[in-house]
């Protein structure tokens, strides 16, 4: 990917931190859950959102 890590990683931070923002904005995503957000991605997740998993526990 060519999205660097540290902006990968803040995104990840951003929207799962503020996951009561994100609903008042779209009640679509309701349904995020930030700590199994990543399970649908394993594949393909960045590196700088797989460390941020991590950091939260919620990827061992």
């Amino acid at each position: 990917s060519d999205l660097d890590e540290d902006l990968a990683y803040l995104i990840t931070k951003t929207v799962c931190e503020n996951k009561d923002k994100l609903v008042a904005a779209s009640a679509a995503l309701e349904e995020f859950q930030p700590e199994k957000g990543w399970e649908i991605l394993t594949d393909i997740l960045h590196p700088g959102a797989l460390r941020y998993y991590k950091e939260m526990g919620y990827i061992k």
